[in-house]
């Protein structure tokens, strides 16, 4: 999940960082990481997804002010109910320190 202001300057920023996407993986753009809900990332785990990896902007670079840092939050809301479910909170993975600008 990248944010939308700049997704596939993100994404190749990400790959290179090292992320690699492998064949079956799904990029779902959203408005700004910190937009997202636990009950969104939830949902992906129960429609089967193996993982999820959300990808932001360094909060320097947040066009929405503290959308980063909101979504480091979400993400740890999420893997605590993880937990409390038994699957494994390693499976949500997030990574703010993505340039999003060239």
């Amino acid at each position: 999940m990248p944010c939308k202001w700049h997704p596939l300057t993100a994404l190749e920023n990400a790959a290179r960082d090292g992320f690699e996407c492998k064949g079956d993986t799904v990029v779902m753009p959203v408005k700004c990481t910190g937009l997202v809900k636990v009950s969104y990332l939830l949902k992906l785990f129960a429609k089967g997804m193996a993982g999820v990896l959300v990808l932001g902007c360094r909060e320097d670079d947040c066009r929405y002010y503290n959308g980063s840092a909101r979504c480091a939050e979400i993400v740890d809301e999420t893997r605590e109910i993880l937990d409390l479910a038994g699957v494994a909170r390693d499976r949500l993975q997030m990574h703010l320190g993505f340039r999003c600008t060239s």
